[in-house]
């Protein structure tokens, strides 16, 4: 009796660990799979009438637009819920702006039963030469 009792234990700290190894896989993927153009998707090269800029900035309406999409697909199926923050600013300065940033960085957050334990922090700058 005592053997059918542990045995039941240890299958379900397994199934519970297994469950929870596929949310942190899923987790880790959605960041990692970040730095293949969802964020560079973003970057505005020309601006209205054609013509080159002279800075490159993130369109921030589009990395919105596009990292809801990208989450949505990624994580929706597979976590409980997550969030993410973005803080856009300006390099030179070093101001927090919406207008014309320079650099991103995306903190992600995915609660994984009922805490948020997975937490990463993804920063992308566009560097001169990057055209």
């Amino acid at each position: 009796m005592l053997n059918m009792l542990f045995s039941g234990f240890i299958l379900i700290f397994s199934i519970h660990a297994f469950s929870l190894g596929l949310v942190f896989k899923a987790a880790n993927n959605a960041y990692v799979g970040l730095y293949k153009g969802v964020v560079e998707s973003a970057v505005t090269y020309y601006g209205d009438n054609g013509e080159r800029l002279q800075k490159p900035y993130f369109q921030y309406r589009i990395l919105v637009a596009n990292l809801d999409k990208y989450f949505e697909r990624e994580l929706k199926p597979h976590v409980e819920s997550y969030r993410y923050s973005l803080e856009c600013y300006n390099r030179a300065t070093g101001v927090v702006t919406l207008s014309e940033p320079d650099a991103v960085e995306i903190i992600l957050r995915v609660k994984v039963f009922g805490t948020d334990q997975y937490r990463r922090t993804a920063s992308f700058v566009i560097k001169e030469g990057n055209r």
